[in-house]
């Protein structure tokens, strides 16, 4: 069985179905309301084990969290290394969800950046153990810094979620073997909008492997999948589903992909073809159900979502 390591916040999620999104100023009644747990690290790791890999979760949770641990204890994710502050609060989000899925998420990351080096120096035995590391920004820098490298010094291949997008530090980047951000994080990393004008886009990515980086996968919603290398890209189409809640749609597919994924042949993308296509169906599952966490397929529907 495969082995992840995932560094990555965990939080407490509010959600309120709404009829639309507001305007600025405007104020909206829900339609519906629920709470749930949330984080892209722990939304990742999930998506990771429901898929079939043995899965170990770094994070840090505030004396509000107790609970979490039962969470991960129940779906089979070590947390011997989801550490606890005394004194700063849990991570929290608020997600708001208009009918056509699309949302509007405010993040408080309070004890998810508060992991610290020591702590990251005690996961080492699980990074050397783990065949995939992966990794977002909800943590703090540092920490994502030293567990890349750590897990390149390993020889492991590593997979960073660059979100919420922020100046990537040379370091981080040069420990990147496969970068995965969405439309947005995109724009931002290089400058400029994300367009279907795919050969544009991929023409600003010489930085990207410059640094190191041997894949880029842009998640591009329903528009599917720009998936890259050093030699080209490939537009891959997404198939249709009926979306109701995009949350969590892009770390799905990252616990997907890295399920599938042969870490031994990331030299050219056909070689990542049938993970992404995976990664794809299983992230449509996802947003066609309300919630994050919640909206994850079971272990028994995992197989399903191979391409043919």
């Amino acid at each position: 069985m495969k082995k992840i390591c995932v560094l990555g916040s965990i939080n407490i999620d509010k959600t309120y179905q709404v009829p639309k999104l507001p305007d600025v100023g405007e104020s909206v009644v829900p339609t519906g309301r629920f709470a749930s747990t949330g984080g892209k690290g722990f939304n990742q790791a999930v998506a990771a084990r429901r898929a079939g890999c043995q899965v170990s979760f770094i994070g840090k949770l505030g004396p509000d969290g107790d609970y979490l641990y039962e969470l991960l204890t129940r779906e089979g994710i070590d947390h011997s290394c989801t550490f606890q502050s005394k004194d700063i609060p849990t991570g929290s989000a608020v997600i708001i969800i208009a009918p056509d899925g699309k949302n509007m998420i405010v993040v408080d990351v309070a004890a998810n950046k508060a992991i610290t080096a020591e702590e990251m120096a005690r996961t080492a035995p699980l990074v050397e153990e783990c065949d995939i590391a992966v990794t977002q920004l909800e943590t703090n820098m540092e920490a994502a810094t030293l567990f890349f490298a750590r897990a390149k010094a390993c020889g492991k291949p590593t997979v960073l979620n660059p979100a919420p997008v922020d100046d990537l530090p040379p370091a981080l980047l040069r420990s990147t073997d496969i970068l995965v951000p969405n439309e947005t994080e995109l724009a931002y990393l290089i400058g400029v909008p994300v367009t279907d004008d795919y050969a544009l886009l991929y023409s600003k990515m010489g930085p990207f492997f410059q640094a190191g980086v041997k894949i880029v996968i842009v998640t591009l919603g329903e528009h599917g999948v720009l998936l890259c290398d050093a030699k080209g890209f490939d537009h891959l189409p997404a198939s249709k589903v009926n979306a109701v809640d995009s949350t969590a749609a892009g770390d799905s597919f990252i616990g997907a992909l890295v399920s599938r994924m042969d870490p031994s042949h990331l030299d050219d993308r056909a070689a990542l073809l049938p993970a992404v296509a995976y990664a794809q169906n299983f992230a449509g599952y996802v947003v066609s159900h309300i919630g994050a966490y919640d909206s994850m397929p079971p272990r028994s529907l995992s197989d399903t979502f191979a391409s043919t």
